[in-house]
Parts: structure tokens; C-alpha cells; sequence
């Protein structure tokens, strides 16, 4: 619902250029991926053409 309403809100906003759908959230969990990756692909569907990005908190020996 938060994604939907920022697009919703944002989408001809000059300013953005991008939609960025975490900031240094709990990434190491094994279920994060998933759950990412659902969150990529929905983001998408909504907002064709524009990149996405998120931010992950993780060191050299546990990025994925």
C-alpha cells in the first residue's frame, strides 16, 4: 500500500527520478530476498520505465 501511494503521489513529480524502496533495511534474513525481489517486480508493474533502487547495510563476507 505505501509503495502504491508513493507512486501514485510522485509519479510527475520533476524532482524524482528514481524509486527507492529501502534504506538499510534487515537484508541478511533469508526470507528478505523474496521478499525484495516481490517488492522490485510490484514496483515495476506500476511504474514502468522509471529505475528502482534500494539501499542494503551489509558487510564485504555477507553480501548476497
Amino acid at each position: 500500500q505505501v509503495v502504491t501511494e508513493m507512486i501514485s503521489r510522485d509519479r510527475n513529480h520533476p524532482s524524482v527520478l528514481m524509486w527507492s524502496l529501502a534504506n538499510e533495511p534487515e537484508s541478511g534474513d533469508p526470507e528478505a530476498k523474496g521478499y525484495f525481489s516481490a517488492l522490485a517486480n510490484f514496483t515495476r508493474l506500476l511504474a514502468a520505465g522509471r529505475p528502482i533502487t534500494y539501499v542494503i547495510s551489509a558487510t564485504y563476507d555477507s553480501d548476497q
